[in-house]
This record gives structure tokens, sequence and C-alpha cells, in this order.
């Protein structure tokens, strides 16, 4: 009778596991599908039809081959693929999570580096930040993929999906090391802004949600999320959260640089209409904002009468990132 009792508790608690995963994984792809809908307009205005550069290379092959693999793993997880998907498929997907985790971690990088106006010196700190992070987590998911893919077996009725039948540390460690990438983020926006020379009126916490502090700050958590889910001692709840966090974090990258690719645009106009306001740039002017006469339908970059030199100086988003990678 113990051993009926013991069987169905190990069968009760893998039935949680598996729904875990899906219906997380399931959130995580509904939230990225969503997403891309609202922000398709805006993708297709700010990115798309900007010119070439590695920063939009990346971000449009790191958003898609997200949304790609989403797809393919609500039909793998859910019960539809055959017993050989699972072995082929999560193996490569941990192949591309590691390729997206740098491409997104690059992108940010970029961002930093044009936070700090292109400074060698933060430049080097954070690409050395950067490429230890990646190393490190590269080479615990090879050790990962190596020890596991013996582990990953298919299991029919009632689970119709691979299932894991034991865990590896070196999974978690693989998870940890981004989290230190993501403070780093977190800590360099924060001392930016501190160096930054701003107006009386100006407030530090509106700068700080300028620059996004708030996503990295998200990044953070999502990626503790995963992390505290890949130390518990269950092997169902090792792949629990991975493609949940996977999904959201690009959900978040997209919509944080497509918001920076927007205000830019908008501090373009902002620039033509008011040339003296300097809040919240490196300037210690607080000049007064004045009301525009010239309405935005007639707005040209090439009217004489708009023209001023932080107007002519601004680059877009892209162009930033871009003259970063060099």
């Amino acid at each position: 009778m113990s051993s009926v009792s013991a069987f169905l508790e190990i069968l009760a608690n893998s039935m949680r596991d598996l729904f875990g995963t899906r219906y997380l994984s399931g959130i995580g792809f509904v939230v990225l599908a969503y997403d891309h809908c609202l922000c398709l307009n805006d993708e297709i205005v700010l990115v798309w039809k900007a010119k070439s550069s590695f920063a939009r290379t990346a971000f449009l092959f790191n958003k898609y081959i997200v949304v790609l693999s989403s797809v393919i793993i609500a039909w793998e997880i859910n019960g539809f693929s055959g017993p050989w998907a699972g072995q082929i498929w999560i193996p490569i997907a941990g192949v591309l999570g590691i390729i997206s985790q740098a491409l997104a971690n690059l992108l940010l990088l970029l961002r930093i580096y044009s936070l700090w106006d292109h400074r060698k010196k933060v430049m080097l700190v954070t690409l050395a930040v950067y490429l230890s992070c990646f190393l490190v987590s590269i080479s615990f998911i090879g050790v990962t993929i190596h020890r596991l893919r013996p582990e990953m077996v298919y299991s029919g009725e009632p689970f119709r999906t691979c299932v894991l039948l034991k865990k590896s540390s070196s999974l978690s460690v693989a998870w940890g090391v981004p989290i230190l990438f993501d403070v780093f983020m977190v800590c360099s926006t924060v001392l930016n802004a501190f160096d930054r020379p701003r107006g009386v009126d100006t407030k530090l916490t509106r700068l700080l949600l300028r620059d996004g502090v708030l996503y990295h700050v998200t990044f953070v958590f999502l990626r503790l999320f995963n992390f505290s889910l890949s130390m518990t001692s269950s092997s169902g709840t090792v792949l629990m959260g991975s493609y949940f966090v996977w999904a959201m974090i690009t959900a978040t990258l997209n919509r944080m640089i497509l918001t920076s690719r927007n205000r830019e645009e908008n501090a373009s106009i902002e620039d033509l209409l008011y040339p003296e306001d300097d809040e919240g740039v490196r300037s210690n002017s607080t000049s007064k904002r004045y009301s525009s006469t010239y309405p935005l339908n007639d707005l040209s970059l090439q009217d004489s009468r708009l023209a001023s030199p932080r107007a002519e100086s601004a680059r877009s988003y892209w162009d930033e990132l871009h003259d970063s990678s060099r």
C-alpha cells in the first residue's frame, strides 16, 4: 500500500511540474505574441525602415528566433510531437537560448556604452564583464546538454512529452551567471545618472526611468526566478520557468529598445521646437521652454528657423548603437 501511495505521489508531482511548465510557457508565448502585435507598427517604422546596422540585425534576429522557438516549444511540450522531438529540440533550444542571451546582452552593452558618451574605459570594463559571463554561461550550458541528453526520455500517456529523469547543478550555474551581468547593467545605469550633470528641476528618478533602469531590474528578477526554480531538488522544475523567462526577457528587451528608439524620434522633434531646453541632458543650462509657433505638420529638418546645434547633432538610437559596435 505504501508503494502505491509513493507512486501516486510521484505521479501527482510530475503532473504538477508538467502543467506548471506548460502554463508558464503558454503565458510567456501569449505575452510575446501580444506585445509583438502591439509594437508591430512601431517596429516597421522605427526598425525595418532604419538603415542597415549590426544593432538592427541583432534586434530582428533575436526577436524572431525567439518567436519561432516559442511556437516549436508550445508544439513539443503540449504533446503534439513524437518521441524524437524532445531529444532533438531541447539541445537545440539550449544553443538558441545562449545565442539569444548573447545578442540581448550585447545590445544592452552597446546601450550602456552610448549612455556613457562612448567612454573607452566604460566600454572595456563592460566588455570584460560581458565576455566573462558569456564564456562561463556557454561552457556550463555545453556541460549541461552533455550530461542531461541521456536523461531525456519520452513519456507516453498522460504526459506525451519528453521529461528529465534528473537535474544537473551545472544548469543552475549557467542561469545564475547572467544575473551578475544584469546587476552590473543596473549599477552602470544608476552611476551614469549620478555622473550626469542635471538642472535643479530635473529629478534623478526621471533620468533613471528614461535610461531604462526598470527594464534592467525586470531582467534581474526574471533571471532570479529562473535560477531559483533550477535550484530546487525536483528535476521536473528545472525547465519550468526557462521558456517563460526566455519569452518575457525578449518581450521586455524589445519594448525597451522600441521605447528608446521612439524617444529618440520625439527628442528630435523637441529639439526643433524647443532648441534651448536642456532638461535631462549633459548641460547645466536651465533655460525656460517656450511655446512653438510652428505646427508639427509643417516641421522640416531643413527649416532654418528651427535649426539648433542639438538638432543638427542628434542621432538615432540605431546610429548610436552602430557607432558603438565599431
